[in-house]
């Protein structure tokens, strides 16, 4: 009788050694080895044998958090700010963590991005024996020697473990080899309580993000971007974590300033003093033009030059320079410039010219009646339909002819 429960006891071991794995498994670290050896004794000598088990990763969705950062907006896409991804560990062992990153929302910009997503490898392990405030002890799972590292946990790691209501992090500053299978993960700074066997001990690992911002809607209004990263490892639903805060860009006020510049282009007579005013080329042809004292008779031309200037530290989008020619005393003169009715200098200094007509028809339009009745869409990236941006530092100059009723 006694026979047959000891064959009950083992075969009832050997099935719970087999049973399908979960999370109770993870209160032991993936990579331990479990030994088992049988003997038999008899009149003469023993014989004995042995079997050993290996435990597997029980793989865990981690905890992940994403950092955000702040900085001065300068110009569209820059600065790029670093947006970090933090994994924590919570599996048995050390495992492949893919970040991925999108953009979840913003403020006050088109076209933020986000780059930087990675595979990285996170370790992990569970205590095991005796541990202390300044280490732990966790099974050896196939290290050896000290200073090795232990199921994907090395020297410079930080980890973080939890003891009832506290959790701690730490930085690794060495790893011992016990020589009984077990290592010592040792760092400096005492903590406040000792975790007993079977406490997960995970690493935390960052993956940088680059954030960038786009380009400003409104100069002067902050930008934000809010930043979701998915974390996902072979066997669990993936995590996903946005910005708390998200990143944040501060914009500076706009600068600008609009000069409108005249000259009395049928006789020169009636312009102010020779100079004492502002030279601008304008169709390769070089001239005075003035902020005040022009004068005039019927039939005469005038020849209006207007000057917008972003001295700002942000570029200024949607520009449009748009006047009222009074129709009542002047007459818009539509062919003055090679056939067109606008002269245009573009923030890069080239130069075109516009025939100015229907709106829609060209980046100049001259709708007489309106008011305004001169519209002319400005900046780089402009064109018949679209106002462009005027950037930083960078300025644009329009120019165009009239004749005195």
């Amino acid at each position: 009788m006694n026979h047959s429960w000891k064959i009950i006891t083992v075969i009832a071991l050997v099935l719970a050694l087999f049973q399908p794995a979960s999370q109770a498994l993870a209160k032991v670290a993936a990579n331990t080895e479990i030994v088992n050896s049988a003997r038999l004794t008899f009149d003469g000598g023993t014989v004995s044998a042995t079997v050993t088990v290996t435990v597997a990763l029980v793989p865990a969705q981690p905890n992940v958090s994403v950092a955000n950062a702040s900085g001065a907006y300068t110009a569209p896409d820059t600065p790029a700010l670093t947006g970090p991804v933090v994994i924590v560990a919570t599996a048995n062992g050390p495992a492949d963590y893919t970040v991925t990153a999108t953009v979840a929302g913003s403020t006050n910009t088109t076209a933020p991005e986000v780059s930087g997503g990675a595979t990285v490898t996170v370790g992990a392990t569970v205590t095991s024996g005796t541990s202390a405030t300044t280490y732990v002890t966790v099974p050896a799972g196939g290290a050896g020697g000290n200073d090795a590292e232990v199921n994907g946990i090395g020297v410079n790691d930080t980890i973080v473990f939890t003891v009832g209501a506290d959790t701690f992090t730490r930085q690794v500053a060495s790893t011992t080899d016990n020589g009984d299978g077990t290592f010592r993960l040792n760092w400096s700074g005492a903590t406040s309580a000792v975790p007993a066997s079977g406490v997960q001990v995970g690493e935390r690992k960052t993956v940088n993000l680059s954030v960038l911002p786009g380009t400003v809607v409104s100069p002067g209004t902050d930008i934000t971007v809010t930043v979701e990263a998915e974390v996902a490892t072979p066997g669990v639903a993936a995590v996903t974590a946005l910005n708390t805060i998200p990143n944040a860009w501060t914009t500076p006020p706009p600068n600008v300033s609009v000069t409108s510049y005249v000259r009395n282009a049928t006789d020169s007579n009636f312009n102010p003093a020779a100079g004492s005013g502002t030279p601008f080329a304008i169709n390769a042809i070089t001239s005075e033009y003035f902020t005040g004292g022009v004068t005039g008779e019927s039939g005469h031309t005038l020849e209006y030059v207007i000057v917008a200037d972003n001295s700002g530290g942000a570029g200024l989008t949607g520009c449009s320079i748009s006047e009222l020619v009074p129709e009542a005393f002047a007459t818009f003169k539509p062919g003055v410039y090679g056939g067109d009715g606008l002269f245009y200098i573009d923030p890069a200094g080239a130069t075109f010219t516009f025939a100015a007509g229907a709106v829609g028809a060209n980046q100049a339009s001259f709708v007489a009646g309106s008011d305004p009745n001169l519209i002319v869409n400005v900046g780089t990236g402009a064109d018949s339909t679209t106002a462009g941006t005027i950037p930083a530092g960078g300025s644009v100059t329009i120019a165009y002819q009239v004749t005195i009723n």
